[in-house]
């Protein structure tokens, strides 16, 4: 009996080191950085990635649930689709100065653990100098003059996001910096799941539905991110 209790502490420590199961990765780490959209494509499998580069569309997500970058084009064609597609384009560099560095803001949220999908909430507004971007976004659009606005806040709820290798055993150890360099894609994806909700902040600052565009009609995107050691300044001016 003596040497059977012995025994048990040693036992124990095998069934550990042996048995353990490392957790995956928490999601939410593994989305900072950089990234540079790679591939595009529509709810019919298009490639689209060519639409949205004004001159290239790149992101850093920042751990303070900040994104900042080049991707108010994107959410225009998310939002808005193919519908004059070629007018609004024609005008995207005189509405956002990503070549004078003046990039766009989002904020998003996501749970702590290893998650399936996010909120993402894009400020879609003008970036250029003197230029009221987004009202002439809309008139292009033929939205009715009551729901004219300068900045409108376009937020996406239940985005898929999928980051290949995550859930490998392998790439579940090591320090939380070192696990974020293993992870070079990430996928988001607005699907028949993603529910979109519209607002714009009055004079006061309340926060309050903007009803000029359905919330049902937006894009269903498959979007592939690449990681980039650059800043999103850097990767702009390489594609000037």
């Amino acid at each position: 009996m003596t040497k059977f209790r012995l025994l048990i502490p040693i036992i124990c420590f095998l069934f550990v080191v042996g048995g353990c199961k490392k957790d995956p990765p928490a999601t939410r780490p593994l989305m900072l950085g950089t990234w540079e959209l790679t591939e595009a494509t529509d709810q019919d499998g298009n490639d689209i990635l060519s639409k949205l580069a004004f001159p290239v569309t790149a992101i850093q997500i920042t751990d303070k649930n900040e994104i900042i970058g080049t991707h108010s084009p994107l959410v225009t064609r998310l939002v808005y689709g193919d519908s004059k597609w070629n007018n609004l384009s024609a005008q995207m560099n005189q509405w956002f100065d990503y070549a004078g560095g003046q990039f766009s803001k989002a904020e998003y949220q996501i749970g702590s653990g290893t998650e399936s999908s996010l909120t993402i909430e894009f400020k879609l507004e003008a970036t250029a100098s003197g230029k009221s971007g987004m009202q002439e976004i809309l008139d292009i659009m033929g939205v009715d003059s009551s729901w004219k606005q300068t900045t409108v806040y376009h937020r996406f709820n239940n985005i898929k996001v999928t980051i290949p290798g995550q859930f490998d055993k392998a790439n579940a150890t090591g320090s939380a910096a070192a696990q974020t360099g293993k992870f070079k894609t990430m996928t988001w994806e607005f699907n028949t799941k993603t529910a979109a909700y519209y607002n714009y902040h009055d004079a006061s600052g309340r926060v309050l539905t903007w009803g000029g565009w359905p919330v049902d009609s937006f894009g269903k995107l498959k979007l592939t991110w690449t990681r980039s050691s650059l800043s999103v300044s850097d990767i702009v001016q390489s594609k000037l």
